[in-house]
């Protein structure tokens, strides 16, 4: 599906940075990310913990995402509805790839990964996500959560079985409702939200906002005017405090 025409694409550069970070007890690093400059995409991803191949899978998001979509876009910004239906369906694309992969091989099976993308398109940014991963809009010097976590705890909260405090320190934090990768055609969470000049974008993995209060981030991303500071501060916050995950943290100075 190719995505309709409607007006030139921006060529200024990306302004963002990214810093990845295993943490203090993992072996390894199964979280990643990209950035497109072409396609305006930026990319977090973090494979199941626990799970076969999660670093594989996490890797297959971060490369399969944007080659997927590049292939419905016609070289100009879409509408949005055409864009939000491109996304949806790509992200669903890359959840069968994966599904499809590990099937076909017993040491990948049950592989998946969280995700979460942004898009610019224009004037306005589409947000997609599955699983726990995060992003924040600073705006005004207030700090936003833009996603919702598809996780059991989040349903527990919403359903008034638990409290918010709870929900910290509840043993079913980390299970996840959705993800890329899982089996039948699950949709990714999607949004769509208009661009201000001065907007900062934090995408993350539950290894960063599990460990770093919201008020350290918004101070972070006050202080810190540059994407490769911000992410060094905070990923270095989440070594500090312990780190008992991957920690990856995005920034993208959006502005306009």
């Amino acid at each position: 599906m190719n995505v309709t025409q409607q007006q030139s694409v921006f060529a200024t550069p990306l302004d963002v940075a990214g810093i990845s970070d295993r943490g203090c007890i993992r072996a390894d690093n199964q979280d990643a990310w990209m950035a497109d400059e072409l396609l305006r995409l930026v990319v977090v991803a973090d494979g199941m913990g626990g799970r076969p191949a999660g670093a594989e899978a996490a890797q297959m998001v971060t490369e399969c995402l944007p080659e997927f979509l590049r292939k419905g876009v016609t070289g100009v910004v879409p509408k949005r509805r055409s864009a939000r239906r491109l996304l949806r369906e790509t992200v669903l694309a890359v959840s069968r790839e994966i599904l499809r992969v590990s099937a076909d091989d017993p040491k990948r099976k049950g592989m998946g990964t969280t995700m979460v993308a942004a898009w610019q398109c224009g004037e306005v940014l589409h947000l997609a996500h599955q699983g726990d991963s995060r992003a924040y809009l600073l705006r005004g010097g207030s700090l936003r959560k833009l996603t919702a976590d598809h996780s059991i705890v989040v349903l527990l909260v919403r359903n008034g079985e638990i409290t918010e405090e709870e929900a910290e320190k509840h043993p079913a934090r980390g299970q996840l409702t959705r993800f890329v990768g899982m089996p039948g055609d699950v949709y990714c969470g999607l949004q769509t939200l208009g661009i201000k000049d001065g907007d900062r974008l934090l995408l993350c993995t539950d290894g960063l906002w599990g460990v770093v209060k919201n008020d350290e981030i918004a101070a972070t991303l006050l202080e810190q005017a540059r994407p490769e500071d911000a992410c060094r501060k905070l990923v270095s916050l989440a070594v500090e405090y312990g780190a008992p995950d991957n920690v990856t943290a995005v920034v993208w100075n959006l502005g306009l």
